[in-house]
């Protein structure tokens, strides 16, 4: 997945971001910045673009993974950094990565910037369909019994057995 097209040239970022961007923002959207440089980033950066509650500006990572200075047209900085670049009173944080580790990194990277002043999003696509669960539920227990109440209710765990 490409994340170049559509994203802002680096003049008008240039020009928006130091000062004119917080009086903006409150008009316009929320800045944002997304953890992240995988496709997950990719695909978040692509959903997120779309959506006028956010303006995206920029992408952070561990400086080990750190794949150049932009990422989608975006700069992308060393989380290690993130205060220089992306003051937590300016931007909500977006991590997006994927199961690596058991979510391990994505909970560590979340408290980490939790302790550090920021403020998260949670996002569902508007265009997301809703299932009603409890419907799909009934129906599933008439053909999976004891698995599909296992699952409606959250009733196993590791290493628990579903007959």
């Amino acid at each position: 997945m490409s994340c170049t097209k559509g994203a802002a040239p680096a003049a008008l970022r240039t020009t928006l971001l130091p000062s004119s961007f917080n009086s903006i923002r409150n008009v316009m959207a929320e800045a944002l910045v997304i953890y992240g440089s995988g496709q997950m980033a990719e695909v978040a950066f692509a959903r997120l673009r779309r959506d006028d509650r956010y303006e995206i500006v920029g992408f952070v990572v561990d400086r080990a993974h750190l794949p150049g200075d932009s990422l989608c047209g975006l700069p992308i900085v060393p989380f290690e950094d993130v205060e220089q670049h992306f003051p937590a009173a300016s931007v909500r944080l977006f991590i997006s990565v994927g199961p690596v580790q058991c979510n391990r990194v994505r909970a560590d990277r979340f408290v980490q910037a939790k302790q550090r002043g920021y403020r998260f999003i949670s996002y569902v696509s508007a265009h997301a369909i809703r299932i009603e669960t409890m419907a799909i539920f009934s129906a599933l227990g008439a053909k999976m019994g004891k698995r599909a109440e296992a699952l409606r209710t959250g009733g196993f765990g590791y290493g628990e057995p579903i007959q």
